[in-house]
């Protein structure tokens, strides 16, 4: 009877020693499905759903207890050897135990750093992503045409103060979001990380481009209506000191002295003279008009076309005044200079 209780003790310790044998191999079964390599998203989530699980229920301790508990009661009553091929069987089974849960750890630490990495990726993605849908409508918009000077003015410092540095500067963030993809890709065979990083990529350096093709339109839409405008501004500040020197010499007109006649008709001689020399300035104040025209609103186009008119007009009028005067100023030259003729002959 002693001999058929103590073999079934060591029936009882086996059996523990088997079912925990059992549950482990079926925990490393488990376990070996998540060392695969490919750390693609739905891979990640499936090994941080199986380490869980594993995880929650973890029969390791409780099996090995009660596997203890079973050697002890084996032990009594057996030899020294004995003992100790039932303790070395159960150090065997802690070592196992160990080297799993060692290993599940290892697991669980590459899994956690994979999420991680996917992590970090995506708020970059997003983040590149969302200034990017913000940005491009802003920056577009600055292509927009203005009405005046003032708004071209207006328009290419805010670009320049707050808009396209930020543009440059978000190349580092573009840089970032390039290495968080790279790391990915060092255990991941997703080509859609690739393929989603290139297409975002693509549309930052279209931006880039973009805006310093906008910079330039800026820049040129405003220097050619600044000078447009200077140069309209010294026309008609030439014509204004025309119109008052020959103001001056109207005043006098009426004199009879042929010397004085002389020195005036001389003064509108040199009038006409310099006004003809403005001839090849309006003209080319007439293209650069038009030029600035096309790079102006609509609303904006008569006012510009108008001010030029109104310029030209004064200008065609003053001249055609002058020669007025000069014909006048000749005429009497002439009359007096025959009377002069007359008196010579008849003394």
């Amino acid at each position: 009877e002693k001999t058929q209780a103590k073999f079934q003790e060591y029936n009882n310790f086996v059996n523990h020693c088997n079912q925990f044998k059992g549950w482990l191999n079926g925990c490393r079964e488990q376990l070996a499905k998540c060392t695969y390599q490919n750390d693609n998203r739905q891979t990640v989530r499936d090994k941080k759903c199986s380490i869980q699980s594993l995880l929650n229920n973890d029969q390791g301790d409780e099996l090995l207890k009660a596997t203890a508990k079973a050697a002890q009661i084996c032990k009594v009553g057996l030899s020294r050897s004995g003992e100790r091929e039932i303790d070395n069987k159960l150090h065997e089974l802690h070592s196992e135990y160990n080297v799993y849960k060692s290993k599940l750890d290892e697991i669980k630490s590459a899994s956690e750093f994979g999420a991680a990495k996917w992590k970090d990726y995506d708020l970059q993605f997003a983040k590149c992503a969302s200034w990017l849908n913000n940005i491009e409508p802003i920056i577009m918009q600055f292509d927009n045409l203005q009405c005046d000077l003032v708004n071209k003015r207006a328009k290419l410092e805010e670009f320049q103060q707050e808009h396209l540095q930020q543009v440059f500067n978000w190349q580092t963030e573009f840089h970032v979001l390039n290495v968080k993809a790279q790391q990915l890709l060092e255990t991941c065979f997703d080509s859609s990380i690739s393929n989603a990083f290139t297409q975002l990529s693509s549309r930052y350096n279209q931006l880039v481009s973009q805006s310093k093709n906008i910079l330039h339109a800026l820049e040129q839409r405003f220097q050619e209506h600044q000078q447009q405008q200077s140069i309209l501004s010294e026309c008609v500040e030439f014509l204004e000191m025309c119109k008052e020197k020959q103001n001056q010499i109207k005043k006098h007109l009426i004199s009879k002295q042929l010397n004085e006649m002389n020195s005036n008709l001389y003064s509108i001689k040199l009038l006409i003279e310099s006004l003809k020399h403005q001839d090849n300035r309006i003209k080319y104040l007439n293209d650069l008009t038009t030029k600035v025209c096309q790079h102006t609103h609509p609303n904006g186009v008569k006012s510009i076309q108008e001010s030029v008119e109104t310029m030209k007009q004064d200008y065609n009028k003053l001249i055609k005044i002058l020669n007025q005067d000069k014909e006048l100023i000749e005429s009497k030259v002439n009359q007096t200079n025959e009377f002069d003729k007359l008196w010579e002959q008849l003394i």
